[in-house]
C-alpha cells in the first residue's frame, strides 16, 4: 500500500527503500514509484492549490450569488456573496495557471 500525500507535485518520487526482489549474493534494490498528475474536469492545479473558474451573470455579480461545490475528498463547499458585497479582482495580468516567471 503507497500513501500519497496531499499536494504531491506531478513527477514525485516515492522509495521503499531495499524492497525489490531479492537474489542471493545481491543486495535488494529499490522500488520507486512516480506519481502522475491526472487532468480534472473541474479543478486545475499550481503547486499545492487548486482553482475553479465559473461565469456568473451581471445579476449574481449585483445581487450575489451561491454555489456549491463537491471538493475532490467529497466535502461540500459553500461560496456565497452577499447583495452589494465588494470583490476586488485579481491583479491585472495576474493568472494563476501561468508558470512562476524568474524560477527555475
Amino acid at each position: 500500500e503507497v500513501h500519497i500525500q496531499k499536494g504531491s507535485p506531478d513527477g514525485h518520487k516515492v522509495t521503499f527503500r531495499e524492497m525489490a526482489d531479492e537474489h542471493p549474493d545481491a543486495d535488494a534494490g529499490d522500488v520507486v514509484f512516480v506519481l502522475k498528475q491526472q487532468e480534472h474536469s473541474i479543478f486545475k492545479r499550481k503547486g499545492a492549490d487548486l482553482f475553479i473558474e465559473r461565469n456568473i451573470s451581471l445579476v449574481e455579480a449585483l445581487c450575489g450569488f451561491s454555489l456549491e461545490l463537491t471538493h475532490l475528498d467529497g466535502r461540500k463547499l459553500l461560496i456565497k456573496t452577499s447583495p452589494g458585497e465588494i470583490v476586488k479582482p485579481m491583479a491585472q495580468g495576474f493568472d494563476p495557471m501561468a508558470k512562476d516567471e524568474g524560477k527555475t
